[in-house]
């Protein structure tokens, strides 16, 4: 995949398509230079959940997954997608459900720390803002689903 489809895959994510134009494109590059990406298996685990003290997160780029929570029915997610967020936003810092492969991924696997202090070197405080909200209410979407 080559860093322009990437760029254009990321744009697509939910979160990232409803923001401004120009936070969108400063959000786009940021996840894009997160690091490299990478295939994961049919059948990784990339959360459990009950997890803590994790700082992951990962933007699915190409590939399906399985989103396992307690007392709930599996929710597939289908690239592009960015996992992880919801434990950003949880006051025990807790994993809220397991999340596995259900086909070959792409990914882009960073840590929020990374990714939280290049949008503070970036962004301007509104556009940091604007993007925070946008995270939280992608959350708050997943948690419901």
């Amino acid at each position: 995949m080559t860093a322009d489809v990437v760029k254009r895959t990321i744009g697509n994510i939910s979160f990232v398509a409803g923001l401004d134009a120009k936070t969108r494109d400063h959000v786009i590059t940021l996840l894009a230079n997160l690091g490299p990406a990478e295939k994961l298996s049919k059948g990784s685990t990339l959360f459990r959940a009950g997890e803590t003290a994790t700082d992951d997160g990962v933007v699915i780029l190409q590939g399906e997954l399985s989103v396992l929570k307690m007392n709930a029915p599996e929710v597939i997610a289908v690239a592009p997608e960015l996992m992880g967020e919801m434990q950003q936003f949880n006051p025990r810092k807790e994993r809220t459900a397991t999340v596995v492969a259900n086909t070959d991924l792409l990914a882009i696997r960073f840590k929020w720390a990374s990714f939280k202090a290049a949008a503070n070197q970036t962004l301007k405080p509104d556009e940091n803002a604007a993007l925070m909200q946008a995270l939280q209410d992608y959350a708050w979407q997943h948690f419901t689903q």
